[in-house]
Parts: C-alpha cells; sequence; structure tokens
C-alpha cells in the first residue's frame, strides 16, 4: 500500500516539481490548490483531508505581495494556523508534517554560512510571517519538521523573482537589464533538487525540528551574467538601478549545511550552469 501525501500549494512553482516527484516514487498523492482547498476556510480544508494523508506537506503561502501585508498573514499565518488546527482534529494524525518556512527569516545576520542556531531577525513583511508560523507550530501536538529553503530557481518560475527575470531578458535579447548590486553571493538552487530533499524529509528518524534547506555554495550575479552570456551567445548592457541596491548588503550569505548532512541528507548541487540552460530551453 502506497502512502498518501497531502501537499498544499501544489499548482505553485515547487508544488508542481514536488508533486510529480512524489508521484514518480509511488506515493498517492492529494494536490491541495486554491480550488479544492481554500487555506483561509478551515471547513474547505476539513473537506479536503477526508483524503486522510499519511503525511503533509505544507507549501502553500503568498511570497510576492509586497504593498499587501493583509494578504501575506492572512494566507501564511492565518491559513497556517487553519490548517493545523484541523490536522489536530484528525482521528488519525498524519505521522509528519512538514511546513515551508524561508531562509528569509534569518533577515539581518554577518555574511557567511547561516545556522538554524541563530536567532531569527526577519527584515520584511514576508519574512515575518514565515516566522510567525514557525512559531505556530509550537502549539500542537504533531510531528512537525520546518523548512528554511535558501533560495531556488528553475524553468516555470514568474519573472518577478531574479534569475527567471534575467533569463527572460537574454531569451528575448534585451538590450539593457537593471538590476542591483552585481558581487553579493547568494544560493540559487535547482528545484528539482530541493524537493528531492522535502521528499526525504518524510521518513526521517531526527530529534531536530528545523532544517536549512541550502547546498552552501553562493553565486554573484555577474557570475549569473557570464554564463548567460556563455549559453545565449547574446550580451546585455547591465544598468545599476540604486533601488534595487543596498549599501550594507553581505557579501555572502549561504546555508549552513551541518545539520542536513549530520542526519544524512545532502543537497545535490546541479551547477548553476546547468540550471541556466535548463531554463533558458524552457523559457
Amino acid at each position: 500500500m502506497s502512502f498518501k501525501v497531502f501537499v498544499t500549494g501544489a499548482e505553485g512553482f515547487s508544488g508542481r516539481y514536488l508533486c510529480a516527484h512524489l508521484k514518480n516514487l509511488g506515493y498517492e498523492v492529494f494536490e491541495a490548490t486554491t480550488q479544492n482547498c481554500d487555506i483561509c476556510d478551515i471547513k474547505s480544508i476539513k473537506d479536503a483531508l477526508k483524503f486522510d494523508p499519511d503525511f503533509v506537506i505544507h507549501l502553500a503561502g503568498i511570497s510576492f505581495a509586497p504593498s499587501d501585508a493583509e494578504l501575506i498573514f492572512k494566507v501564511n499565518v492565518a491559513g497556517s494556523k487553519n490548517l493545523l488546527d484541523a490536522l489536530g482534529e484528525q482521528r488519525k494524525k498524519p505521522k509528519r508534517v512538514i511546513l515551508a518556512s524561508s531562509a528569509s527569516v534569518y533577515g539581518a545576520q554577518e555574511a557567511g554560512a547561516l545556522s538554524e542556531n541563530l536567532t531569527p531577525h526577519p527584515l520584511s513583511v514576508y519574512a515575518k510571517s514565515k516566522l510567525q508560523m514557525e512559531n505556530l507550530a509550537k502549539d500542537y501536538d504533531l510531528d512537525i519538521l520546518i523548512m528554511r529553503p535558501f533560495n531556488y530557481t528553475g524553468a516555470g518560475q514568474g519573472v518577478n523573482f531574479l534569475i527567471p527575470k534575467i533569463v527572460s531578458h537574454f531569451k528575448r535579447n534585451a538590450s539593457v537589464i537593471k538590476l542591483g548590486n552585481l558581487t553579493p553571493k547568494r544560493e540559487y538552487n535547482n528545484v528539482l533538487d530541493v524537493v528531492k530533499i522535502y521528499e526525504k524529509l518524510l521518513n526521517l528518524k531526527t530529534g531536530e525540528r528545523i532544517f536549512n534547506i541550502g547546498s552552501g555554495k553562493g553565486y554573484g550575479i555577474g557570475e549569473i551574467l557570464d554564463f548567460m552570456r556563455e549559453i545565449s551567445g547574446c550580451d546585455i548592457k547591465v544598468e545599476q538601478n540604486p533601488a534595487f541596491m543596498r549599501a550594507d548588503e553581505p557579501e555572502e550569505i549561504t546555508a549552513d549545511t551541518a545539520r542536513l548532512e549530520a542526519n544524512g541528507l545532502n543537497l545535490c548541487k546541479t551547477h548553476i550552469k546547468q540550471t541556466l540552460k535548463w531554463m533558458y530551453e524552457n523559457e
């Protein structure tokens, strides 16, 4: 008998890849979307949970709505609470619930590899909502793991994100692209590698509750641009827009992967050039 996994945000960027990966491994998957499971409506959640899942992976959330703080908190915090409340009332509790938080909860930190033991200092409304979601988890008698993924990308990610924006400009051979600082290094992992870790966390025997999902490998935007020039055979004039720049931006921010590795997990480090080529060919 295959295990049943309930995935919220199944129609989202990572959700689509996660559901496909789980199905390929033989899991029975309930793809919870805004159409069949409104996480802002607890009755809708309870109806969907008649699926009676063995595992839950909660990806649903608002990631890009900078001008609508109310919506971000409604979905990311209140919506997550609704889901956890509904799961807490299930006759058969899931074996594990995985909540997708974000590395953005670390906020203002010294440059370097960020450990799960650091005190979060979230700066954006989005990051603050994710930290509130994490704190909610402490109130439930459920086996909950929290994931803090660092930046990841891949084919199909929206152009409001940095790497797809760059790929799109090269694909249409734009004459100019406006960017911020080009040298600070950040992680840009492959979504296919990330969802493999999500699945492995389902059955992981561990006493830890929070995991960075990252590779520890960072790239500067200048490097990304060079790779795209090689892939596309095009060149684009870069204009640095002061609105996109921070004077105090740390030179390198990556994941401390020690906890992940101590638990026998390692994010496959697909080279960024391979990821960019995949995105360019599927743009």
